[in-house]
């Protein structure tokens, strides 16, 4: 066994003990299942919307549906996103207040 062998060797001794290690504290995430959920739910209607919206443009559905789809696919996000933002910023103001 040479020495290139014995450092990859403690090297994967070393990641299969961190990789243990992590399996043992179990994995947490900072978001609760709802989140998880809702952003699954989220990533499944914005594919949905653009196989939609790939499908009215190739078979030549009407011009009206493609602006309505690529509405809700650009808009409707970035309004959820302000809206959120919004929020987090008078709860965040609010517990502010509520320190003092």
């Amino acid at each position: 066994m040479n020495k290139t062998d014995m450092n990859n060797n403690n090297i994967n001794n070393t990641m299969n003990n961190t990789d243990m290690d992590n399996k043992d504290k179990g994995f947490k995430s900072s978001y609760s299942k709802g989140q998880r959920i809702l952003a699954l739910l989220g990533l499944i209607l914005i594919a949905i919307l653009l196989i939609a919206l790939l499908w009215n443009s190739l078979t030549g559905g009407d011009p009206r549906v493609s602006i309505a789809l690529l509405f809700c696919l650009i808009v409707v996000p970035c309004v959820l996103y302000g809206f959120r933002l919004y929020v987090d910023y008078t709860v965040r103001k609010h517990s502010d207040k509520s320190d003092k």
